[in-house]
């Protein structure tokens, strides 16, 4: 026979719990598009894909990739087994936007930032891309000429409207 206390003290914990349990929320469309390589391979569930990418490098569990470079070294700077700070050239092949750090907020369900649009607030999912001193690349849809909070928070509803400060 169970114990009773110790049936009474499970409903107790469960009670106390705050009922329905969260999940890990799948990534959205802005996101997605923003994937590449071992990230997209995953997404898409493509088992070849994956497993070509671990044979060059790709680490699955941890979903990074070994990249190698060729470097200029006729002067003989680098050392062999020396360890080195590297600034690497990256760009897009297309525009992306970047915005202060302040200006993304991300909550359980989402990361997004907040553009006013005829003074209405509306929330705009992105997904994040490359941060540099600059400010943190974003991608979703949003247009050259948007006006986005710089300090975005899940507080400010959708919907809501203010007189804004516009800066540029």
């Amino acid at each position: 026979m169970a114990n009773p206390l110790a049936l009474i003290g499970l409903l107790g914990i469960l009670a106390l719990s705050g009922g329905a349990a969260s999940a890990q929320t799948p990534p959205t469309r802005a996101e997605l598009s923003a994937y590449h390589g071992l990230h997209t391979a995953a997404a898409q569930g493509s088992a070849d894909d994956i497993r070509r990418l671990a044979e060059m490098g790709a680490d699955p569990n941890t979903r990074t990739e070994l990249w190698e470079y060729t470097v200029d070294n006729a002067r003989q700077d680098l050392k062999a087994g020396a360890f080195a700070y590297a600034q690497l050239g990256l760009q897009r092949d297309g525009l992306s936007l970047l915005v202060p750090p302040s200006a993304v907020s991300t909550t359980q369900e989402k990361k997004f930032v907040i553009r006013v649009k005829n003074n209405v607030m509306e929330w705009v999912d992105v997904s994040q891309g490359i941060g540099t001193d600059k400010g943190i690349e974003v991608f979703g849809r949003l247009q050259a000429g948007d006006t986005l909070l710089v300090k975005a928070t899940d507080e400010r509803k959708p919907g809501s409207t203010a007189v804004w400060k516009v800066q540029h």
